[in-house]
């Protein structure tokens, strides 16, 4: 098979790099500071804090387990090789139409809500300039949260559906029309279609608050799969050779795990429910694809 799918690759150095830049940025910086401290004063600072913490303790997870798990998938390899088929289809429905497509829907919330900016809460730090230096401030604010916003989603929707393309060809998904690749662009198209289709129906109806919980809860779903991982290699005693091993024994993973139980289990009901309800879907899928010999 050839290697590049029939996809063409021509996104080069720079590019990769300022696509990257639009993901990490994002909508976030813009709007959920002033929800963070609607909830938590000025303890939200500290909070900012506590989670940078927290991202690194997760981000020596990964270190550790990937570098036992050396095989193309990133999190989806890491759980299924821990835990089984059925973890790793999970991992990857929650990643592409929990994470990804909510995350999308995120943005394209904050997109319009700086669109339709009318006090702080729409655009926090356009009125923080405007209250600094004039109209000018909150004009050059929404201008750059704009570009941010808009080149998110466009990073999102270039490397998505790729994911999306490679799920399908490897009957993750069991959707065969999703891994075409059009004769002439190159390009992945109908798994263009559906993800931007996808991001459309659960934008429309949805509130920027309630989307970045769901999308949050369904990140961090995956990182407690990559903790338990880490645990679930070290129980097991598999290691490789030149293999990163975080030190301290397993306080990091340890507490990381803690720490992720417990913002989940502090979600709000209905958000809580909400991904409750799509992970018993998901396994009562995976079973009939099972059942049906659908799933690889």
């Amino acid at each position: 098979m050839d290697v590049n799918e029939g996809l063409k690759r021509e996104i080069g150095v720079w590019g990769l790099v300022a696509n990257s830049i639009n993901i990490i940025v994002g909508a976030g910086i813009f709007i959920l500071p002033v929800i963070i401290a609607e909830r938590l004063g000025t303890g939200s600072i500290l909070a900012y804090l506590i989670c940078g913490i927290l991202m690194i303790f997760i981000m020596l997870c990964f270190a550790e387990v990937g570098t036992k798990i050396t095989r193309t998938g990133g999190a989806y390899s890491y759980i299924e090789d821990a835990f089984g088929r059925y973890a790793g289809f999970i991992t990857t429905n929650v990643f592409i139409f929990g994470a990804a497509v909510m995350a999308n829907a995120v943005v394209a919330n904050g997109l319009v809500n700086t669109l339709a900016y009318t006090d702080f809460r729409d655009a926090p730090l356009a009125e923080a300039a405007r209250r600094m230096i004039g109209p000018a401030g909150a004009t050059i604010v929404i201008i750059g949260a704009l570009f941010s916003m808009f080149g998110n989603i466009s990073g999102m929707v270039l490397n998505m559906p790729r994911v999306l393309f490679a799920a399908a060809r490897d009957r993750v998904i069991p959707l065969p029309g999703l891994a075409k690749v059009h004769p002439e662009f190159l390009t992945p198209h109908v798994s263009i279609i559906i993800y931007a289709c996808l991001g459309f129906i659960f934008a429309s109806p949805g509130e920027f608050k309630q989307l970045a919980m769901l999308s949050s809860a369904s990140y961090l779903l995956i990182y407690l799969g990559v903790v338990f991982s880490v645990i679930k290699f070290r129980i097991n005693r598999r290691t490789e050779e030149g293999s990163y091993i975080i030190p301290e024994g397993y306080f990091v993973p340890g507490f990381s795990a803690v720490v992720i139980i417990w913002v989940l289990s502090n979600l709000p009901l209905k958000e809580l429910g909400a991904m409750v309800i799509f992970i018993s879907l998901l396994t009562l899928i995976y079973f009939i694809l099972k059942i049906f010999k659908l799933e690889k």
